[in-house]
This record gives structure tokens, C-alpha cells and sequence, in this order.
């Protein structure tokens, strides 16, 4: 669980219902939902705020296409949530993967920029990892 990089503030209501199917499909493409999982899903519903409190998910192919047309940033918004998600558990799984490159071809999102949101995400696991050792020693 890291939560720690979110922005999801900064989506539409739309887009914070897109991003929740996403999200919620990811979460249970490898038949169960991980204790990590659950509960980064948790820290991020929580930050998303009351627009999403009765939202009932869609299907995560008609999220794919709607946000097509969110803005650039809204695009990365989404994608770093998902791989903040999608690593929590420690596995990758591969419709996970799969997901993840469709989305990135999709929205035109270039190798170096996958990079660089990947070493975000990993960045700040590794600060929350160098904080747990400082804390504990």
C-alpha cells in the first residue's frame, strides 16, 4: 500500500468513475482480490471523495474508450493510479499487463513516458520502504 501519489482529486466525476472501473476490474482479473490490493483500492476510492459513494462499475472496455478523450494529464492520472494498483500486490499479473499496454497504445502514450511513470511509482515505494528501515532501526 502506498497511496502516496493518487491525484485523483484532480479528475471530472466522469473520469473518477472511469478510472473506479478500471480499477475494479484490475483488481479481480486474476480471480481474487489480493489484501493489497483491497486496501490501495480503499486509500484510492478515499481520496476520490463522495462523487464516487453509489457509483455501481461498467464494464472497464466503455471506461477505456470515454477517457480517450480526458486530457493528457487526466490520462496519466489514471494510468499512474492503475500501476500504483496493479503493483500493491507484488504480482503482475498478465491481464494486468495486457491492460496496461492497451491503455498505453491507446491513449498514445510514449515508452519513455511509460518509463517515467513507472519509476514514480517504484521511486515511492522505495521511499516508503527507506522510511519503514529508518523508523524500525
Amino acid at each position: 500500500m502506498w497511496g502516496d501519489i493518487m491525484l485523483l482529486n484532480l479528475l471530472t466525476k466522469e473520469e473518477k468513475h472511469y478510472f473506479l472501473d478500471l480499477a475494479k476490474y484490475l483488481t479481480k482479473v486474476d480471480g481474487n482480490i489480493e489484501e493489497a490490493e483491497f486496501i490501495e483500492l480503499k486509500f484510492l476510492t478515499t481520496e476520490m471523495g463522495k462523487e464516487i459513494d453509489d457509483y455501481e462499475t461498467n464494464d472497464h472496455k466503455i471506461a477505456i474508450d470515454k477517457l480517450e478523450s480526458s486530457s493528457l494529464k487526466a490520462k496519466k492520472i489514471v494510468l499512474i493510479n492503475l500501476i500504483t494498483l496493479i503493483l500493491s500486490d507484488d504480482f503482475y499479473h498478465t491481464e494486468e499487463h495486457y491492460l496496461l499496454e492497451q491503455l498505453l497504445e491507446k491513449w498514445k502514450i510514449s515508452e519513455r513516458k511509460k518509463a517515467e511513470l513507472f519509476k514514480v511509482v517504484y521511486g515511492q515505494r522505495d521511499l516508503r520502504e527507506k522510511a519503514k528501515i529508518v523508523v524500525s532501526s
